[in-house]
């Protein structure tokens, strides 16, 4: 997208991925302000951006995987330090794409012991794949006996077609927002109109599914509240 605006090419009115990928091209100014009451009253303010040029329309939770039939629940880690264990060498993954739950994780930790983790897990010996949803069928597989950083709604997917998935937290959850944004090009009237598509009806086309809202006072957003979720916010500068 950024290259074809470059060259002269804005095909695009709105669009939606996840918030550090709109973050960008924010900052190349592509995008338009989303001044609307309806973001305020309907959105989670903990994820919207200080520029106001994208609005969460859901949140991903980073969780750690794993095959039922592979990993006992009484060996099931408890803290960072119990991935350590040699019993795990070999039988970890991560998902390669997940820089910004990295760098949550390291500045949570501090950075030495943060990196030093990391370099032992390494160590230790770790499957490094790329896609979330593929990471998670890789467990479901057996392939794969824990992987670390998948989307929550993935691990739920294969939890409902009865696949043997579990999954956990460590502390702190990491949660990364996808957004929605729309192009500074775009009519004013399709951009009143997504708008209020996007605070009335989203939230009702997510439910049933096992995606989460980026909605207060739901259940699931509760849920990542209690478990004191680190939510990244890309547009820091």
């Amino acid at each position: 997208m950024l290259s074809e605006t470059r060259g002269g090419r804005f095909e695009f009115d709105v669009l939606e991925t996840n918030a550090p990928q709109i973050e960008v091209l924010a900052r190349e100014k592509l995008l338009q302000k989303m001044n609307s009451p309806f973001i305020e009253q309907e959105l989670l303010p903990r994820v919207m951006p200080a520029h106001g040029e994208w609005a969460p329309d859901r949140l991903n939770l980073l969780v750690y995987a794993y095959n039922t039939h592979l990993v006992k629940p009484a060996d099931v880690p408890r803290s960072w330090q119990d991935l350590l264990d040699p019993k795990w060498k070999r039988r970890i993954g991560m998902e390669s794409t997940n820089v910004e739950w990295f760098a949550a994780l390291v500045e949570s930790m501090g950075e030495k012991s943060g990196l030093d983790l990391f370099r032992r897990l390494g160590d230790n010996g770790v499957a490094v794949r790329t896609g979330h949803n593929h990471s998670a069928v890789l467990v479901a597989a057996g392939e794969i006996p824990l992987m670390l950083g998948i989307y929550s709604h993935d691990a739920e997917r294969m939890k409902a077609k009865a696949a043997p998935v579990s999954w956990f937290v460590l502390p702190p959850a990491v949660v990364l927002a996808s957004a929605v944004a729309v192009s500074r090009r775009a009519p004013p009237r399709r951009r009143g109109a997504f708008l209020r598509l996007h605070a009335d009806r989203r939230p009702a086309l997510l439910h049933g599914s096992t995606r989460v809202p980026a909605k207060p006072n739901t259940t699931r957003v509760t849920s990542l509240v209690g478990r004191q979720a680190q939510c990244c916010a890309p547009d820091r500068r």
